[in-house]
C-alpha cells in the first residue's frame, strides 16, 4: 500500500530470511569456523562440488559425500518474551542433556537462528517441545525448513 524505506525494507529482508533459516555476512557465517554444510550452503547452491582447490574444499566434499553433517543453522522461534540478553554465543538446552544443543547464532523479533545439533534439535521438533536458552526463562522451538532437502537430518538419527 505505502512506500517501504530502505530501512524497512532491509529489515524485512532480514526477518524473511531468518525465518527461512539462511545465515548472511560475517557474523551469522563466522569466518575461519563456520563449515559451509553446517550454515545450509550446500542446499542453497553456494557450495560446488565439480569445481576443486578452494579453502577447505577436501574437509566439505569428504562430508558432503559420506552424507554426515551433525549441525546444521536453523530458524527458531521464540516462546514468549525475548530476554535482551540473548545474543550470538548464548547457549541453547534441551532438557536433560547434559551439554547444550547449539547456539543462538542471530535473534530478529520472535525468531532467530541457532546452529545446532541435529539429533536433539529433530527430536525436540518430534516430541512438539521446546528448548530453553540457557541463563533465561526463555523458551524457543527449532524449526525444519519446508525447503531442506528430505535427506538432510537423517544422518542424525
Amino acid at each position: 500500500e505505502g512506500d517501504v524505506s530502505i530501512e524497512d525494507g532491509s529489515e524485512l529482508f532480514r526477518a524473511f530470511r531468518t525465518r527461512y533459516g539462511v545465515a548472511e555476512g560475517d557474523t551469522e557465517i563466522p569466518s575461519g569456523e563456520a563449515l559451509p554444510l553446517e550454515y545450509n550452503l550446500d542446499g542453497l547452491n553456494g557450495v560446488s562440488f565439480k569445481k576443486g582447490c578452494y579453502v577447505g574444499q577436501e574437509l566439505t566434499a569428504r562430508t558432503h559425500f559420506n552424507g554426515v553433517v551433525r549441525k546444521r543453522l536453523m530458524p527458531v522461534a521464540f516462546q514468549g518474551p525475548v530476554d535482551p540478553e540473548i545474543g550470538p554465543g548464548t547457549p541453547v538446552k534441551v532438557a536433560g542433556a547434559k551439554k547444550p544443543a547449539g547456539k543462538i547464532i542471530a535473534v530478529c523479533g520472535d525468531v532467530g537462528l541457532a546452529h545446532l545439533r541435529l539429533a536433539p534439535a529433530l527430536a525436540v521438533i518430534a516430541k512438539g517441545d521446546a528448548c530453553t536458552v540457557e541463563g533465561t526463562e526463555t523458551k524457543l522451538v527449532p524449526i525444519r525448513p519446508s525447503w531442506w532437502p528430505v535427506e538432510w537430518g537423517h544422518e542424525a538419527s
